[in-house]
């Protein structure tokens, strides 16, 4: 079955804007990375911060890598590891795996630590 993320995108879209964590995300990963949508940085942004306020942990890692690598927003650290730990706290190990580089890298650059 070949893969059609246009049609993909019109029933994320349905179930996230009725609230769904899971397609909230699905949508944002669309919008990141140009599946079946245009390329959006900050659509992404807006559709994973939906669902990471609901509790979603692929969400609330998806903000923490939008906080580190200014993905629709401006890279603040501080606000990528808030939302790492977040989902960290729910096993999330991608998230752990992230707070954890980041521990390394402020102890190998300590200049890092204020952005």
């Amino acid at each position: 079955m070949e893969q059609n993320f246009e049609e993909a995108v019109v029933w994320f879209k349905k179930a996230a804007e009725q609230g769904h964590e899971f397609a909230q995300y699905n949508l944002g990963f669309c919008y990141e990375n140009g599946n079946g949508v245009e390329q959006d940085s900050a659509n992404a942004y807006i559709w994973y911060r939906k669902s990471a306020e609901q509790g979603c942990a692929p969400g609330q890692y998806m903000i923490g890598q939008c906080y580190e690598k200014g993905i629709g927003v401006p890279v603040n650290i501080q606000e990528a590891k808030k939302w790492y730990q977040k989902a960290a706290d729910q096993k999330f190990e991608d998230a752990m795996a992230a707070l954890l580089r980041l521990e390394e890298s402020e102890e190998s650059e300590p200049d890092k630590q204020t952005q």
